[in-house]
């Protein structure tokens, strides 16, 4: 499978990316992949990294509370040319109105730092309206829920160390979901679809009890990620006939994988732990091998 047809998580791109440095100097740098051209500040924004956004057409910036300073953001957004990208890295209150007048952004990211509920000092922004956002990776608390809200969302991952809180999470305003991340989700319970999502790529990881309908999402699904302690038999994946990759991430007490048989387009299995490694008995690093050698004769011409 190429690169580019794989999942956000797994390193997809979409498509191939075609990368170039604009600029590289102390308190800036600029990137161009494709399209978008990305300016990521160092330290406080300042009138000269304006002039040099609307020089190099730059549609992605990354800011932070350093970088922002005592500035609001609405006021720095409005002197910037028109953003598809924008990603928040931000610990300390500042409003964010600002965000939910963005029209054309299509990728959106924001983290809120490690602190625990951090996030509860913030306002809620209405981000509903962002009708082209098509990526979302999110810090998921109270301030920024509407983004669930977004009917345009094709990936999103969704992050939930920040407060714990969130038990059950409603997607069914999502009709074009095909990817799904879930991280630090230890309280998630319940995970409800729109009807017309047919999610393909699946990651799953330190999420407590969680497991997944997998009469609604195993037929659709091609990519899964587990990782960390399971609370389910590992032998419920054969309900994703269609799987294609398998990966598992610090899962160590593992059953015997004879299963993975009964998934015929399976090619990849890749399963990681911390040395001494996952235990994985002789026969099943055969099968391992086995199963994976199927994309290295898909690849041989």
């Amino acid at each position: 499978m190429a690169k580019h047809d794989r999942p956000f998580f797994l390193g997809g791109a979409g498509k191939a990316v075609d990368h170039e440095f604009l600029l590289e100097e102390a308190d800036c740098y600029i990137n161009r992949f494709d399209e978008t051209i990305d300016l990521n500040a160092v330290g406080p924004w300042t009138e000269r990294h304006t002039k040099l956004a609307w020089k190099y057409k730059v549609n992605s910036v990354h800011l932070s509370n350093q970088s922002l300073g005592d500035r609001r953001l609405a006021d720095l957004l409005g002197e910037l040319p028109v953003l598809r990208k924008l990603a928040l890295s931000i610990y300390l209150p500042i409003e964010l109105t600002a965000l939910g007048q963005l029209s054309e952004l299509e990728w959106l990211w924001i983290d809120c730092g490690m602190g625990w509920r951090t996030a509860d000092r913030f306002p809620s922004v209405d981000l509903s309206g962002l009708g082209k956002l098509r990526h979302a990776d999110i810090m998921l608390c109270r301030p920024f829920e509407s983004i669930l809200q977004c009917i345009g969302i094709q990936e999103l991952s969704i992050r939930n160390e920040s407060d714990g809180r969130l038990r059950d999470l409603d997607l069914s305003h999502m009709p074009k979901l095909r990817e799904l991340e879930l991280n630090h989700c230890p309280k998630l319970r319940t995970l409800i679809l729109h009807p017309k999502a047919h999610v393909r790529a699946l990651d799953i990881s330190l999420c407590g009890s969680f497991e997944p309908d997998w009469r609604r999402i195993g037929p659709d699904l091609r990519y899964l990620v587990l990782g960390g302690r399971l609370s389910f038999p590992l032998e419920n994946i054969v309900q994703a006939p269609n799987l294609e990759e398998l990966h598992t991430r610090e899962i160590r007490k593992l059953p015997p994988l004879g299963f993975l048989q009964k998934l015929p387009r399976l090619q990849t299995v890749f399963l990681f732990a911390a040395p001494p490694g996952p235990n994985v008995s002789p026969e099943d690093h055969a099968l391992i091998e086995q199963i994976n050698s199927r994309a290295k004769r898909q690849r041989t011409p």
